[in-house]
């Protein structure tokens, strides 16, 4: 029995080596011949691969395998089993053998048995190892094996186990498999030849590490470092939808589930035997707890005072992560699966609070909780079971909600870290980083400091901090030196615009509701193919099942749709040329087109034919005339005749060419459910989330931000800014004094002031400030190189900072030596901190200029890789506008206010669908960053109403996977509260019922997209409505912080509108509406005559009481607004006013939508965002001006 970490680290190392086989007991799917047998099963050249038995053990291990299990024997035998891994590898994986206390004490273990004895499926016919129908594995080892069928719960409970109930389509190209994730998107996944990479280099890691007894295993490093990057690259199944789940996820849950189960049971002394083991749904005996270690996050981080603080208060809580974690999985006890800026989540043995190793763990995690005065808290759940179906709370639910419940966040503090520093300390102000520690207080225990402490603590009383808080900021300062200068900032003076504002972009996604609803699986439904053809008919007109036969490599017939406006082939034909040929004989000229004229062609060449204009020629025996210089026309019957022998499809007088040729996929009528919340695919949404955020900008400090998505935004129309170095004689105020290694002092240049930093290896100062900012006219005028080359040999005074509120300390002066003022080789950056980019939280600075393309660019993100569940995963974003020298607390409070619009996705749901169009991907309907993203090859676009609310929201929906030919069958699902009727909607193709977190999670209809039915006009001129859906939508925020106190404006309604503005947050749309708005204003208007217009709409607003809510209800107002707009001289631009721009709308129309507007709010929250915030001119000025 194990009672304490002491008795369990006596078996860490066997421990270890149990844990290395669960984490690989998928490892035969890391293998050519497992895909190769994925793809093409009996065709293929593994068709009886074997991927459990990849070792071989079975066949040693079995007295009686020959005989008993003859045909598994065969295949064993056959090519595509044998020399699968290095034997090398085998040997790292079987000659190390291991013993465990009871239960597990029945045999002798080896890493290998959890890839041998997994135990998944059949050995042969009805023969398997843990089954009812007989279990094998007591005849392979007589005195059980109850560790490998503790590997099979874990695998269920990992995998779920119902995968064979889903309707699956396997993916058949081995040079083009795709990845996706668990929202229907997909990248390409490592071809045959990668995954012969991966596989090379994972033997390699096995070896090195598993290969010696005598080597300790350092399992961080050998599973989290070596292994994650290439078990995380390969997909543990080829199927859509099955592709979302890789090598590593399974292996790494299922490894946690092995690991905790059996520490509980050997920790309980419990018996258990294979029978028990065996049990499942209701009669499931085995249960785990989750370990929560907590704290508020946000609030954490929102009490830096400054960016340097923000980043030692994030390295800070990582650390105390990092050292909980290494406790706990060192021991090992415990498994980490999830964390975020509120802390982690471990499985943990089913051991209750009292048990003395549970007790005895908490004591090892007591002196490790501590953050700088804020202590993590921990709790352990009650029991839970890893697999949806078994009897007992699912721990993947418990963990879900527990990641949404921010209402029960500890605050909790650490009082001894609040009052130690105090038991000695004379009597002093408190640090205004930490709050905790006097000032000046600590250089006596910095290393660095022993050399001189009262000097440094004098230098941090001055400053307002303690030593421990003077010294972290340096080290913060000192590492962005030490990085080279270069991708990256931590000043906030160098991410300001020019105008000297910055933007914190927040962004949340809410998981609460998430659910994975997939169609189940038909025996007989599979995909079928047709062809459809787009084509410049120059023949008669086509009736709708007029049918046309074509001949190429066979015969294939079409039928006209007149609806899809294309010809329908049943057969599936890879391309169709536009012409039967392609150049015109004799004259060997490419056909560009061809057109009917009356009885006649005109055929029109890519090149000039060379023949007399306005005349007639015979060419290839019949009569031309030469129209011009490339078009030739038939003249008579027998040419014309001829042009549709050689060229044109089709038969009779039905002609065509082809304009386009595509292959197109059927899905089956669905009708039922099939549910799949595995853990691993639940820790998939986790890791996917987590990975947009560090796609757009990464926390990572490996990562590239300049080639992250927001670093592309931020340098797409220039290079990043550079910066300089100062050096020059020093004249500090105290004698010998010298400037503090990597400290943060300021220039005084003229009537401004330049924040620098000293390198102390470099004896110089490096500029930490946008340097165009200070070239503005209104502050040096011109370059501050310039500047400064112009002072050669004057003084310069230093000041140091002494915290906020506070003037400056004069330290000293430099005389400029113009030699030592230059750009620092390759110090350009890019200007945007991150903050946080966790699994659902977002935070980043970024210039105030650049954050509504930033945010655009998260938006596009979102569309295209969420685009198939936007209606079931809201993204809420948000951004912050403030001068740059906003006290940070303010703006990351604000931030955090913002987040809280998240209300939204549990209030008014409703939405009706209004229009609905499919199309392809060259439709002008779609968003130019989506038209060449193949999930788009075919999509449909929905216009949604909100119920009650008027709003109007846009979705457009993939209807592809990665391949752009697959038909997406198991995503873009909507929740249907009822139709037109309000009955349960009926009659559609692909359709089944799950329950519904937003109807009280009550079974609901859920209908694909591509079935949905929107509002129409019957036969008698009647409005129908369409479906009424569920749908969360996105929304984006915004707030200009002229002073601190505005961020108390930053609040939500409990259906997520801003209170005293309930126009914001903006749907997505409608943000882009905003910046037409803006477009129209700054083409057509001046200055002066958009702020007139905006302070007249404003005044009468005010004098007629007009609200919010009101503001609808008023058509004198409405008529109001329409008269100022009708009454602007508006100005032409490129001769044109502005309703006359878009095409197909009338002035009437025109002026109804501005009045509307103007009523909603959004011309004056346009105006207040682009000229009062982003300090634009109208454009109509800029092109006049000088």
């Amino acid at each position: 029995m194990i009672n304490n970490p002491k008795e369990l680290t006596k078996f860490r190392d066997v421990l270890l080596l149990s844990q290395t086989g669960s984490l690989l007991h998928n490892l035969g799917k890391a293998t050519r011949r497992f895909f190769e047998w994925q793809i093409n099963r009996d065709m293929g050249s593994a068709p009886r691969f074997k991927y459990q038995h990849i070792l071989h053990l079975i066949g040693t291990d079995y007295f009686d395998f020959t005989n008993d299990l003859p045909n598994l024997c065969i295949d064993l035998q056959e090519t595509e089993n044998q020399n699968i891994l290095d034997s090398k590898t085998v040997n790292a994986l079987t000659k190390r053998s291991f013993s465990l206390p009871g239960p597990f004490d029945d045999r002798s273990y080896r890493p290998g048995d959890m890839i041998e004895y997994l135990g998944q499926g059949k050995l042969e016919d009805d023969k398997s190892l843990y089954g009812s129908s007989g279990r094998y594995i007591i005849r392979i080892f007589p005195n059980g094996s109850r560790l490998t069928h503790l590997m099979n719960r874990a695998h269920r409970g990992a995998s779920g186990g119902e995968k064979q109930d889903i309707y699956a389509v396997g993916q058949t190209d081995s040079n083009h498999l795709y990845r996706a994730t668990p929202f229907g998107w997909e990248s390409r996944a490592p071809t045959l030849i990668g995954i012969d990479d991966h596989k090379q280099e994972i033997e390699k890691i096995i070896q090195n590490h598993l290969g010696s007894a005598s080597t300790p295993l350092d399992f961080d490093n050998f599973a989290n470092k070596l292994l994650r990057p290439h078990l995380e690259a390969i997909i543990a199944d080829t199927q859509h939808p099955l592709n979302d789940v890789t090598v590593w996820d399974i292996g790494h849950s299922g490894m946690a589930f092995l690991l905790t189960q059996a520490i509980g049971l050997m920790a309980q002394g419990r018996s258990i035997d294979h029978d028990e083991l065996a049990n499942m749904e209701t009669e499931n005996t085995l249960f785990w707890r989750v370990l929560s270690i907590r704290l508020d996050g946000l609030r954490y981080l929102e009490g830096a005072s400054s960016l340097a603080d923000l980043r030692v208060r994030y390295r800070l809580l990582q650390e105390s992560m990092d050292r909980v974690r290494s406790a706990l999985e060192g021991m090992p006890v415990a498994i980490e699966v999830y964390r975020d800026e509120n802390g982690s989540f471990y499985i943990f043995p089913d051991l209750p609070d009292e048990h003395s190793l549970t007790r005895s763990v908490w004591k090892v995690l007591q002196s490790k909780l501590a953050v700088d005065g804020v202590a993590l808290t921990w709790s352990l759940s009650g029991q839970l079971v890893n697999h949806p179906k078994d009897a007992g709370k699912y721990i993947g639910e418990y963990i879900c909600k527990q990641i949404n419940n921010e209402s029960e966040l500890p605050d909790s503090h650490d009082l001894v870290a609040y009052t130690t520093p105090w038991w000695t300390a004379t009597k002093k102000e408190i640090c205004v980083v930490c709050g905790i520690r006097p000032q000046g207080y600590g250089a006596d225990q910095i290393q660095n400091y022993l050399r001189n402490p009262k000097h440094y603590s004098d230098k941090a009383e001055l400053r307002k901090l303690c030593c421990f808080c003077m010294d972290r900021r340096r080290g913060v300062a000192e590492r962005w030196v030490n990085r080279g200068l270069q991708d990256s900032t931590v000043w906030i003076d160098e991410v300001a615009d020019e105008a000297g504002r910055v933007a914190l972009v927040v962004g949340q996604f809410n998981l609460q509701n998430w659910g994975m609803w997939y169609p189940k699986k038909i025996d007989g439904a599979a995909l079928t193919v047709e062809t459809h053809l787009k084509i410049q008919n120059v023949g008669d007109t086509l009736e709708n099942g007029d049918g046309v036969a074509i001949r190429r490599q066979g015969s294939h017939y079409f039928e006209w749709d007149m609806e899809k406006k294309v010809l329908v082939g049943r057969t599936k034909v890879d391309s169709i040329p536009k012409f039967k040929q392609e150049k015109f004989p004799s004259l060997n000229k490419a056909v560009d087109t061809i057109e009917c004229e009356g009885t006649d062609y005109r055929i029109v060449l890519c090149e000039p034919h060379g023949k007399t204009i306005n005349q007639e020629h015979t060419i290839i025996g019949f009569q031309f005339l030469a129209e011009n210089e490339h078009a030739l026309v038939t003249v008579g019957q027998r040419a014309a005749r001829k042009i549709e022998d050689l060229f044109l499809w089709g038969n009779d007088s039905k002609w065509f060419a082809v304009t386009g040729c595509l292959n197109v996929y059927e899905c089956p009528d669905f009708d039922e459910l099939a549910e799949s919340q595995s853990f691993a695919r639940i820790r998939r949404v986790w890791e996917t989330t987590r990975y947009f955020w560090q796609d757009i900008l990464p926390t990572d400090q490996e990562a590239e931000i300049s080639e992250s998505v927001c670093g592309r935004e931020l340098d797409r129309d220039t290079p990043g800014p550079h910066r300089l170095e100062i050096s020059g004689g020093m004249i500090p105020k105290k004698p010998n004094d010298t400037p503090g290694p990597y400290h943060a002092y300021t220039l005084s240049l003229g009537n401004t002031k330049l924040s620098v930093v000293w390198d102390p290896k470099n004896q110089r100062f490096t500029t930490a400030h946008n340097l165009k900012y200070l070239a503005e006219s209104t502050r040096l005028g011109i370059d501050v190189e310039g500047w400064l080359k112009t002072r050669d040999g004057q003084k310069i005074e230093i000041e140091e900072p002494t915290g906020y509120g506070s003037q400056n300390k004069i330290w000293g002066m430099i005389r400029i030596d113009a030699d030592a003022v230059k750009p620092i080789p390759d110090s350009t950056y890019t200007p945007a901190i991150p903050i946080l980019a966790e699994p659902r939280t977002f935070m980043a600075l970024v210039p105030a200029d650049k954050a509504l393309d930033v945010v655009a660019a998260i938006n596009e993100k979102y569309e295209r890789e969420m685009g198939k569940v936007r209606n079931r995963l809201p993204l809420h974003m948000g951004v912050v506008f403030a001068p740059y020298k906003t006290p940070l607390r303010a703006v990351m409070d604000a931030g955090r206010r913002m987040l809280k619009q998240k209300a939204s996705a549990e209030g008014a749901v409703s939405w009706e669908v209004t229009e609905k169009e499919c199309f392809d991907a060259d439709a002008g309907s779609l968003p130019e960053a989506l038209r060449n993203d193949p999930h788009f090859a075919a999509y449909v676009r929905l216009e949604l109403e909100l119920i009650r609310g008027g709003r109007s929201a846009v979705w457009h929906v993939p209807l592809r996977m990665g391949d752009g030919s697959t038909p997406d069958c198991w995503y873009p699902y909507v929740f249907v509260k009822h139709d037109r009727d309000g009955n349960p909607p009926d009659g559609r193709k692909r359709m089944f019922e799950a329950p519904c977190p937003w109807n009280e999670n009550k079974p609901t209809r859920l209908v694909h997209a591509e079935d949905l039915r929107c509002r129409y006009v019957d036969e008698n001129g009647n409005k129908k409505a369409g479906d009424t859906i569920y749908f969360t939508p996105a929304t984006v925020d915004f707030q200009w912080l002229d002073t601190s106190g505005r961020r108390f404006e930053i609040a939500y309604d409990n259906n997520g509108g801003r209170l005293k503005i309930p126009r914001r947050p903006y749907l997505p749309n409608e943000f882009e509406t905003l910046q037409k708005i803006w477009g129209t204003l700054s083409d057509h208007l001046t200055s002066t005559q958009i702020h007139a217009f905006r302070e007249m709409i404003g005044t009468k607003r005010e004098e007629w009481g007009i609200s919010e809510e009101s503001r609808g209800e008023s058509e004198t107002f409405r008529q109001f607004c329409r008269d100022a707009i009708t009454n602007i001289e508006w100005k032409k631009c490129n001769g044109k006013y502005p309703w006359k721009r878009d095409a197909g709308i009338s002035k009437h129309d025109w002026l109804d939508a501005w009045a509307d507007y103007a009523v909603r709010g959004w011309l004056d929250d346009t105006i207040e965002l682009y000229m009062q915030i982003m300090k634009e001119k109208p454009k109509y000025e800029k092109e006049r001006s000088p």
